[in-house]
């Protein structure tokens, strides 16, 4: 059979030839063999250069993708931390909120049984005003009687008064006939008198008539005392007239006085009724104004009832945020790990490839240090921001899992052009973002005297950073020109 035939030797060693040139970047044409097991042999080769050359490809974007898983890394931790942050403090205002819902609630509880209380006196201060109205119209009906007697009591002192001059005049008319008769009586005497002595003269004859003139004095006499009696009587009556009449005047004034003050009190109590109306108009007012209060009162109720709840649940919720937050730094943790162990495959695969055709090559190390030098001057710009507003952002401090990090650990340089100045960069980058770390603790401790210090600090180990990667870039671009490819050779 011809697949146990001798393979000629000049086949197998342009397959060799062809694989070194292909290894060595060389332009290398497709073969053309003949022997079954040189053509298998040719096309595996193919499939692991082919292969090669793909992850070679699929190194370099990983590293691209475990920098920006690096980097959502640190976003996710970042937001985590400021979720759990949000979750404490929401948690303490909602248990405040809580307290003050269950405070106003109880208060309110508290306003609608007083304005029950109010509604119910103001009820029965309408009800007792409502009482005193009627009391006060009865009152006025009976000041109107009271009027009205006061009219007759004037009328009939006013007759009295008329009488009683009246009676004046008739002792004044008695006291004259008393005069009269007294004046005769006086004559009467007199002549009686007379008479006796005349009597006396007759003699005998005389006798009769003295016995005569005898008695008609004796009456006289009794006349005038009589008068006397009659004197008193009209003088008694005199003083009665005018005593009664000083009362009788007296009571004129005083009843005029007591006209003039029932007068004033009437007015006061018909003003008083008139206010007390007024004021019941207000009461039902105050009262119509109360039972809409106390159904405000009551649907307020209900609401911070239902604000409790809200404020429990809210609560609750926080209390699940929390719990979120915290997953989420877990989960955060456990991307960090991926990315670590992603990391370590990626530099597994790129330093497989060193000394390779698929190796970093020299523009790649280029650009990638000029990206560096880009996202490192982002990463200084967003610490200044940091003491700047002296608000924490999302920043990495790790040195491994920076952008430029990833793509430094992932190589090792070995050629002696750049070995130097590439290992000198790690212990000054991992400083400076351990400066970063301690320039979040100050700012998260509100120290920015301490911040802007250390910021000042990481400016100095950051231009360090700067002078290395200037220092590598310069010596790739000689050896670059000299058609030296630093990772390319074995």
């Amino acid at each position: 059979m011809n697949f146990f035939k001798k393979a000629p030797c000049d086949e197998a060693l342009c397959i060799i030839e062809h694989v070194e040139d292909r290894l060595n970047g060389k332009a290398a044409e497709k073969i053309q063999v003949d022997y079954p097991i040189h053509k298998t042999i040719l096309t595996h080769f193919d499939k692991l250069l082919a292969n090669e050359e793909k992850m070679a490809v699929n190194a370099k974007q990983m590293l691209s993708v475990t920098a920006s898983l690096s980097e959502f890394d640190v976003q996710m931790t970042h937001e985590a931390y400021e979720l759990t942050d949000f979750a404490q403090n929401l948690s303490k205002l909602s248990e405040s909120n809580l307290a003050i819902v269950e405070e106003i609630t109880a208060s309110m509880n508290d306003v609608s049984e007083k304005i029950t209380y109010t509604s119910d006196v103001m009820d029965k201060l309408s009800n007792s005003s409502n009482d005193l109205i009627h009391k006060n119209d009865e009152s006025m009906l009976q000041l109107q009687e009271v009027h009205a007697l006061k009219e007759n009591v004037i009328q009939d002192t006013t007759t009295m008064n008329e009488q009683i001059e009246q009676l004046v005049d008739m002792a004044a008319k008695v006291s004259e006939i008393v005069n009269g008769v007294e004046a005769i009586a006086e004559e009467t005497n007199l002549l009686a008198l007379n008479a006796s002595i005349e009597a006396a003269r007759a003699g005998e004859f005389g006798r009769g008539f003295a016995v005569v003139a005898n008695e008609i004095r004796k009456l006289s006499d009794n006349t005038k005392k009589n008068l006397d009696d009659m004197r008193i009587f009209v003088d008694n009556i005199h003083q009665a007239a005018n005593g009664g009449r000083e009362s009788l005047n007296n009571t004129m004034k005083s009843t005029q006085n007591m006209n003039e003050k029932l007068d004033r009190i009437s007015g006061t109590i018909n003003e008083n009724v008139v206010m007390l109306k007024d004021t019941i108009k207000d009461v039902y007012r105050v009262s119509e104004s109360l039972q809409n209060i106390k159904q405000a009162a009551q649907e307020v109720n209900q609401a911070m009832t239902s604000s409790a709840q809200d404020a429990e649940q809210l609560h609750g919720m926080t209390q699940i945020i929390h719990t979120d937050a915290g997953q989420s730094a877990e989960n955060a943790k456990n991307i960090s790990k991926i990315d670590e162990k992603l990391s370590d495959i990626v530099r597994d695969m790129i330093v497989s490839l060193n000394g390779g055709i698929h190796a970093i090559s020299n523009k790649d190390l280029i650009d990638n240090l000029t990206k560096a030098k880009e996202a490192h001057g982002n990463w200084m710009r967003n610490l200044k921001r940091i003491v700047d507003e002296m608000k924490v952002y999302p920043i990495q401090t790790n040195s491994k899992k920076c952008g430029f990090g990833h793509f430094y650990h992932s190589l090792n340089i070995t050629h002696p052009a750049i070995a130097d100045a590439w290992k000198a960069i790690d212990g000054v980058h991992h400083e400076l973002h351990n400066t970063g770390t301690l320039v979040i603790d100050a700012v998260r401790s509100n120290d920015s005297g301490q911040a802007n210090d250390l910021y000042l600090q990481a400016q100095k180990q950051s231009e360090k950073i700067f002078a290395h990667l200037e220092n590598i870039i310069r010596a790739i671009d000689q050896n670059s020109k000299l058609g030296i490819e630093l990772l390319r050779i074995s």
